[in-house]
């Protein structure tokens, strides 16, 4: 059954997948990356939700395995605006004059980003927005 991410929490390890219109609780062990050493789970990424059952002590439905349908490529690019009052900022797509949002829950590294940094990231998007987002966002010196 087909989906998308909806929210991922990496420091508590888990996320939602909107499937049929529902939302679909899974943990981090249950989200396969396509890779070893894949990013986490991309909001607006499709993915492939299996196993639909109940999560205990309640009744949101969880995944049992939710599954990248396919591996996302790394992007480059600078940041170009960032206001860490607000926590959140634009970066442009080196390859294009594409311009991405990306929020301070977005950062992968302690750090703030400052006005023409080279960034590394992935492109994602917000359910039931087109707004283009970078996620996992990192300086171009750290890996990925």
């Amino acid at each position: 059954m087909k989906g998308e991410i909806s929210l991922y929490v990496q420091a508590k390890h888990y996320g939602f997948a909107v499937h049929s219109g529902r939302s679909v609780y899974f943990q981090a062990g249950d989200f396969c990356r396509l890779t070893p050493g894949g990013p986490p789970p991309i909001l607006g990424e499709e993915v492939e939700v299996e196993g639909l059952g109940t999560r205990s002590g309640g009744n949101l439905p969880q995944a049992r395995r939710v599954s990248r349908t396919v591996c996302p490529s790394l992007l480059l690019g600078r940041v170009q605006s960032f206001d860490p009052d607000k926590g959140w900022g634009f970066a442009n797509l080196a390859e294009s004059e594409q311009i991405l949002f990306f929020h301070a829950s977005d950062l992968l590294e302690p750090w703030v980003p400052s006005v023409g940094a080279q960034i590394k990231f992935y492109s994602g998007h917000k359910p039931g927005r087109n707004r283009a987002r970078a996620c996992w966002v990192r300086p171009l010196r750290s890996r990925l």
